[in-house]
């Protein structure tokens, strides 16, 4: 059908409708997308800030740690130094170190370890570790040890922290000159330091979890695996952590969704460019839960759907409504034009309206009243022409020419009325509304009691499910004799006044909600208009049911809602929101106004500008504003307040906006913590012992602590804002030349770096100083470069102790001569063609541990300082001359054959021989051998040079021991003549008892020497101990006990005095096992240690002693007889008491 030809109402549904729907699904569409964008936009806002509390907070607590760091190093620098000393002085040998007294200097947080080549423990403060076995416990670890043992350098592992016990741990690696040891200090403290403490890591984590809805769980890993957890939780790496980690390790970020909830890993990247056996990155999982947010679309998605479809069905009532207003009218039209096309020509078509149709009557009514009049006229000149025929025929002829005319006309109009008719009756049967024409019952009272079905159009049969047939001329009682006696009583009401009446109800009987016109054409009759609206009252009750579990949604999830009507300035405030500030939803009103007159008066301003861009971008620039409300309880609410117009008019001007409010106190809370923590950090900074200078991105000056200020001569507030490299003024030492800007490389970078060795720092004033330093970046929360900081010091006392530890490294702090590594190193260097023929000579001091044994260290080490100081003295200054061991020393001799080696050896022997020390000959062994040849293996010279050596000191070590055993005889009795004549006679009686016992020749001889020499191990024991006349105290008889040990130590350097060792060293111990150092008991001791000790005590109690006078021979002899079987062996005791009456 054209669209001409359509009816008027046809003409309203096909055009206007489709545009009204078109729009309101466009706008809906638009709201839900914008709704949806804000939503996720905070999500993904809210997932920045978390990572970058976490990223900041790790950032804060790994900088303090390094403060840590740099304190601990400087702690540890003086014990290397002894450590080093110590364990030089005791020749190499681990035995002789005392750890305990090392550790008491360097204080109690400290342990000191000594690892051999097996990378095991064998001495150690911390008595659980030894025996523990790096290798076994972990192949990796093990390797590492041995690398750090063979390696040149001292070794300081990175800071380790336990964040579940608060355990900080440190450790430095100092390998030993020969290689074969790796000493090591432990640093370890119970509790991290109260600034560090603040900033816990797990701390701040578990806040963010709590502050965050959106955030499930925050875990934290090192870069091998380690939880950080509790100091219950299970502090070892699983399958999980170690997976996560190298996956990290390579893509640094990835996300993976789970659903419901999406894991976030990144690394955080901490480690410093130094040597170091750790790594302080750390891995972070966020676990985010994507259900708030999803509900919150859903519930947002639900919501825009009912009011979209609430607002469609609301348009098509209306559209229904006003296509009524336009049928009815010609309704009426239509029932007018039947009556005169029956002839009634005293109809008038009521006019309803002023539009076109109330024009059309008009015309209907003036063409009706018209043809009235004709007809009377006609009729009139009908009598007139039947008297005046004959005289006005021809008046006549044109008079009814006229009329005929006239009804001619009729007829046209009369067809007019008649299609018009025909319009109606389509109209009416073909409206989408139900309508019905009936006839009021009353009885004899005149009360309406029935209604009778006159006319009804199809449109009703539909919706009521009545037919046509079935009621037509019916009334509703023989229909529907259940019928609510509501509709009869209002029907009649409007039948009987004429008053036009709406109304919506429900009928039970049809099972259906109807919305219903009905007026009166005529007096007893009325007309409905019926329209189901069911599925409209349906509707709305979902949207209430919908609109009730959206608020429920944002009460949950702390949020809360409003739609603000702009046009009437009325506004929705959800309950949740209301509850947000305190208040029950009865106590607010919804205005603007509430909102309005709750938010800090300073929030207000900044929220209407934010409206304002808004509106004038046409909702391009966002509405957002976080701002302060005043709660019920007048604490502060913290609120993120967003939306947007949904609606505009044909000008752009906004109809309705919509947003929510979300509580974000919580949040506040924390960013205002982690501020102070910020704080805390820079008056850390402000007030620590190093320089602390930081940049900005642009490379200006924003801190200089008090440290910095001394050091470069600026302060703080002439600095501030200056170039770095003004105030930072750094030149080579060496060059003079100024050395670059760090902080330019930091930016270029974005790494930590360290100046390098060599740099002076002139200070404003022109004061030159070393320094040590490193600049490291300030990252914001992208990762990227925001600005920098400068940690130095002043290096001068420093540089001296590394000068120091230096040349320690290369030189044996005992004698001054080079050291092994230097020696080895220079081996290396000096193996070429140029230097041949090239000599090795090895040299070895006789008798050394001979004389530490009985003389002590303090000699030894004399004996190899003057040794050192005569090899020295007669070698070239070309000559690398180093002590290679405890006792040996090495010379390597460039451009040197046999002949002139022996020259140089023969005056180094001849010095040596003429040389004493403490009444000690000096003797040395050695050997040598010359590389001529290139293709000659310089370890092969070594080797024969060694053997050379050794095969001499076999024969010159022996008689240098004898010696030295004579010296030691000699000197102890030149320090107590009481210890000499002591010897003396116990010897004499030792011989008598052996004689008695019937003991061989040569048995005597052994006995009488044995007993001449049992009291040698005393040369070691203090004389002022010998020589007390008090009573000795438990220390003092400790060293005292010593002596038997100390002699058997002595002797048996000698194996020809193997056997009389074993009886020195047993000649304190006693018959029932109560004795020293071993407690033998009975036959254990051996014979001659039991002949001994009778011999001793007995000469001990006769002689005058300095704490007492000698004791008669008889009360001696008792005491004797008295201890047979206790002290002394019976029979020993008895042969004793036969020789002594003899």
């Amino acid at each position: 059908m054209k669209a001409g030809k359509l009816k008027v109402k046809d003409k309203i549904l096909v055009f206007i409708l489709p545009v009204i729907l078109i729009s309101l699904a466009s706008t809906s569409f638009l709201g839900y997308k914008l709704s949806k964008q804000i939503f996720v936009n905070e999500y993904n806002n809210q997932k920045e800030q978390v990572a970058a509390h976490v990223i900041s907070a790790v950032d804060l607590i790994d900088a303090a740690f390094r403060m840590l760091e740099i304190n601990i190093e400087e702690e540890m620098e003086e014990g290397i130094l002894e450590f080093k000393n110590e364990f030089e002085k005791a020749g190499g040998d681990p035995e002789k170190v005392s750890l305990e007294a090392l550790k008491s200097k360097m204080g109690e947080k400290y342990d000191l370890i000594i690892i051999d080549s097996g990378t095991t423990i064998i001495k150690s403060t911390a008595p659980e570790g030894i025996n523990f076995n790096f290798m076994q416990f972990d192949e990796k670890l093990g390797e590492e040890i041995n690398s750090i043992r063979l390696s040149e350098d001292i070794r300081h592992e990175r800071i380790r922290t336990n964040v579940g016990t608060g355990h900080l741990s440190k450790f430095t690696y100092i390998p030993t000159d020969d290689h074969k040891y790796l000493l090591e200090i432990a640093y370890g403290e119970g509790g991290l330091s109260s600034f560090v403490s603040e900033l816990e890591l797990l701390k701040i984590a578990a806040q963010l979890v709590h502050a965050n809805p959106i955030v499930s769980s925050i875990r934290i890993f090192d870069v091998y695996g380690y939880e950080f957890v509790g100091s219950k939780g299970n502090y070892q790496p699983t399958e999980e952590s170690i997976r996560i980690v190298e996956r990290v390790k390579k893509e640094i970020k990835y996300e993976v969704d789970d659903g419901d909830k999406v894991k976030s890993y990144f690394l955080i990247d901490s480690k410093e460019k130094k040597q170091t056996m750790t790594d302080n990155g750390k891995i972070v999982e966020i676990v985010y839960n994507n259900t708030a947010m999803a509900n919150s679309i859903k519930s947002i998605t639900y919501l825009i759907s009912a009011v979209g479809f609430g607002v469609i069905v609301i348009m098509i009532l209306i559209m229904f409504y006003l296509s009524k207003k336009i049928t009815y009218p010609i309704t009426l039209l239509s029932i007018a034009a039947k009556k005169v096309a029956k002839g009634d020509y005293d109809v008038i078509a009521e006019k309803t309206s002023q539009d076109e149709i109330g024009e059309l009557s008009d015309i209907f009514n003036t063409m009706i009243k018209k043809i009235k009049e004709d007809f009377e006229k006609i009729e009139k000149q009908k009598a007139e022409l039947e008297d005046y025929s004959r005289n006005l025929e021809r008046k006549v002829q044109d008079r009814t020419i006229e009329i005929v005319r006239t009804l001619e006309k009729s007829k046209i109009t009369q067809k007019l009325l008649e299609e018009s008719n025909l319009q109606f009756e389509n109209l009416f049967n073909n409206m989408r509304e139900g309508f019905a024409i009936h006839e009021i019952v009353c009885n004899e009272k005149g009360v309406p009691v029935d209604y009778r079905f006159l006319e009804v159009n199809k449109a009703f049969q539909d919706i009521t499910g009545l037919k046509i047939a079935d009621i037509k001329n019916k009334t509703v009682l023989e229909i529907m004799p259940g019928i609510e006696s509501y509709w009869i009583k209002e029907y009649g009401r409007v039948a009987l006044t004429g008053e036009p009446f709406q109304f919506e109800n429900y009928s039970e009987v049809i099972g259906k909600h109807f919305s219903v016109n009905v007026f009166s054409p005529a007096e007893g009759k009325f007309a409905t208009v019926f329209t189901d609206i069911t599925r409209q009252v349906l509707s709305r009750e979902t949207i209430k049911r919908e609109k009730y579990i959206l608020e429920r949604i944002l009460d949950d999830t702390l949020s809360g809602y409003w739609d603000w009507d702009l046009v009437n300035n009325t506004e929705y405030l959800s309950p949740g929101l209301k509850k947000m500030l305190g208040y029950e939803d009865h106590e607010l009103l919804n205005s603007p106004e509430t909102w309005q007159r709750l938010i800090f008066s300073e929030d207000l301003p900044m929220v209407m500008k934010c409206f304002n861009k808004h509106v004038e971008s046409l909702g391009s620039v966002p509405f957002y504003n976080e701002v302060r409300y005043h709660h019920k309880d007048g604490s502060t609410v913290w609120v993120i307040f967003a939306g947007h117009v949904v609606e505009w008019d044909a000008d752009n001007r906004p109809l309705q906006m919509v947003g929510c409010h979300i509580n974000i106190t919580d949040i506040k809370k924390l960013e205002k913590s982690l501020n102070q923590e910020r704080e805390l950090l820079k008056a850390t900074l402000l007030s620590m012992g190093d320089g602390v200078i930081s940049t900005d991105k642009d490379g200006k000056v924003k801190i200089v602590n008090a440290v910095a200020e001394e050091l470069t001569g600026w302060t703080h507030e002439d600095a501030y804002g200056k170039p770095f490299e003004e105030v930072f003024n750094i030149v080579n030492e060496d060059t003079r030349e100024k050395c670059g800007n760090p902080i330019g490389k930091v930016h270029e970078t974005g790494e930590t770096i360290k100046i390098c060795n060599h740099t002076i720092l002139i200070s404003k004033d022109g004061v030159e100083r070393p320094i040590e330093d490193n600049a490291a970046p300030i990252k914001d929360e992208n990762g990227d470069t925001s600005g920098v900081v400068m940690i130095f010091r002043d290096f001068t006392e420093k540089k001296e102790k590394q000068e120091r530890i230096e040349y320690l490294s290369f030189h044996d702090q005992l004698t001054g001569l080079f050291n092994r590594r230097f020696l080895e190193e220079k081996l290396k260097e000096m193996d070429s063609k140029r230097n041949l023929p090239l000599t090795l000579v090895m040299l070895d001091v006789n008798g050394l541990k001979l004389i530490n044994d009985a003389f002590g260290h303090s000699v030894g080490d004399k004996v190899l300082q003057k040794a050192a100081e005569i090899v020295k003295r007669e070698c070239r200054s070309d000559d690398i001359i180093a002590r290679f061991g405890g006792d040996e020393f090495v010379i390597l001799l460039p451009h040197t054959n046999s002949i002139d080696v022996e020259m140089i050896l023969r005056r180094i022997d001849t010095l040596i021989e003429n040389e004493r020390v403490d009444s000690i000959n000096l003797s040395v062994s050695y050997g040598w051998a010359t590389k001529n040849k290139a293709s000659e293996n310089t370890a092969d010279i070594f080797k024969i040079a060694e053997d050379h050596m050794y095969r001499r000191k076999l024969t010159e070590s022996k008689s240098m021991h004898y010696k030295t055993i004579e010296i030691i005889l000699k000197t102890l009795h030149e320090k107590s003549e009481r210890e000499k004549k002591h010897s003396e006679r116990v010897s004499q009686l030792c011989e008598s008892i052996g004689v008695a016992l019937g003991l061989k020749n040569e048995d005597v001889r052994e006995l009488r020497t044995t007993g001449l020499m049992h009291d040698i191990g005393k040369i070691a024991i203090d004389l002022s101990i010998l020589d007390k006349q008090s009573q000795l105290n438990d220390s003092e008889w400790t060293q005292i006990q010593r002596h038997p040990e100390l002699g058997y130590q002595i002797l048996r350097s000698l194996n020809e005095f193997a056997k009389i060792a074993e009886y020195v060293l047993a000649h304190h111990e006693r018959w029932d096992g109560k004795g020293y150092p071993r407690g033998l008991k009975g036959d254990e001791i051996p014979l001659e240690a039991r002949i001994i000790a009778v011999a001793d005590a007995y000469d001990a109690m006769t002689s005058d002693r300095p704490y007492r006078r000698a004791l008669s021979k008889e009360v001696a002899m008792n005491e004797i007889k008295n201890n047979a079987g206790i002290q002394f062996d019976p029979q020993i005791v008895k042969i004793f008491i036969d020789v002594s009456k003899n």
